[in-house]
């Protein structure tokens, strides 16, 4: 197997690209380490610049032109924006409105409303819903 390293200084995100001639187990593992591989997310805390590991957290949503991530023990403001966020999370996270981002692996249970939203019940309690727009999305994600 060839190995090659290109750096691209115009990527605004890293981008990896594997090229194979069959898709091996090899590869499939490669795939799964780059996914799956444990990243921080840097925010504030009053004044107080953390390191906080992006599986640590529940959801990320805007509010007044500013993005905030929270975590079981806080929330904290992050220097991205939520479109940011969506590309560069691992695929337990999805959008599931214009405004938040939730971690799936923490939610407890979801609920169909009359009125065709979705109702999303974290491990914590917490509470949140999506809006319609996203409801196709979500169900193909679970599915």
């Amino acid at each position: 197997m060839e190995v090659d390293l290109q750096i691209e200084n115009e990527l605004k995100d890293n981008l990896v690209i594997l090229t194979t001639k069959e898709k091996t187990k090899n590869i499939q593992d490669i795939v799964s380490y780059i996914k799956t591989r444990r990243y921080f997310v840097d925010g504030l805390v009053n004044d107080q610049k953390l390191f906080i590991p992006v599986d640590h957290f529940i959801n990320f949503y805007s509010s007044q032109k500013k993005v905030f991530g929270c975590t079981n023990q806080s929330e904290l403001l992050i220097n991205y924006r939520l479109y940011e966020l969506e590309k560069s999370l691992p695929e337990n996270f999805i959008r599931i409105s214009n405004t938040e981002i939730i971690n799936l692996d923490v939610v407890k249970e979801l609920q169909l409303t009359a009125n065709g939203l979705t109702t999303v019940i974290f491990q914590n309690g917490k509470i949140t819903t999506s809006s319609r727009r996203y409801l196709k999305k979500i169900k193909e994600r679970l599915s």
